[in-house]
């Protein structure tokens, strides 16, 4: 596979979405856009119409890079309203099928790690 130079991915929750790049990983946001699409469906992202439930749809998006200088190795965020569509969150866990991983730098790995380590300890002691 060659260099990855921008990879994009379909959220339910922008706010959460926004938040792990920029306050989990530390991640510099680059753009943020709520793009209008036209009454008759079209849409900057090629999505049918069809897949319009009603009125308008809300889309939300933006993009971070692990630095403000990275050339490449960005990552976007989409989230819509309005949409129908299959959610195909709880197929993602182990074994993946496909693209295995997707390597990302993060500012100040050791303090996160550290942060994870310390929920989980916490989310531990609070199963029985």
């Amino acid at each position: 596979m060659s260099h990855v130079f921008n990879s994009t991915l379909m959220i339910a929750d922008f706010a959460a979405g926004r938040r792990f790049f920029e306050q989990q990983l530390g991640w510099h946001k680059r753009w943020e856009a709520s793009p209008r699409w036209l009454a008759d469906g079209r849409n900057n992202m090629g999505l049918p119409e069809s897949l319009v439930l009603e009125g308008r749809v809300t889309e939300r998006a933006a993009s971070f890079a692990f630095s403000p200088e990275a050339d490449g190795g960005t990552i976007e965020i989409f989230a819509f309203e309005g949409l129908r569509g299959h959610d195909y969150s709880e197929r993602a866990h182990p074994p993946h099928l496909g693209l295995l991983m997707y390597v990302v730098m993060v500012p100040e790995l050791r303090d996160y790690l550290a942060r994870i380590g310390a929920w989980l300890l916490l989310a531990e002691r609070r199963t029985p």
